[in-house]
């Protein structure tokens, strides 16, 4: 992910979005000057695809031109 960053514990990551969405991605930190001194994080995460749903409307509504409808929608 990164070829170096400061040693302070902390680090941000932008998801890239050609990753494959599975649940087995482990983080690996090494030293820059000896890759055989670092560590695996202790769990694994998810990487998912995201998603929006439109939940409202939902199929079959008739909307009158000039009036004004709630649209509602689930997202990740």
């Amino acid at each position: 992910m990164f070829s170096s960053t400061f040693s302070d514990g902390v680090e941000s990551w932008l998801v890239p979005s050609n990753l494959v969405a599975a649940s087995d991605y482990q983080i690996r930190v090494s030293s820059t000057s000896n890759t055989n001194v670092g560590d695996f994080g202790n769990n694994y995460f998810s990487v998912t695809t995201p998603f929006v749903t439109v939940t409202n409307p939902n199929g079959g509504e008739s909307f009158q031109a000039g009036s004004t409808y709630n649209i509602t929608w689930n997202d990740n």
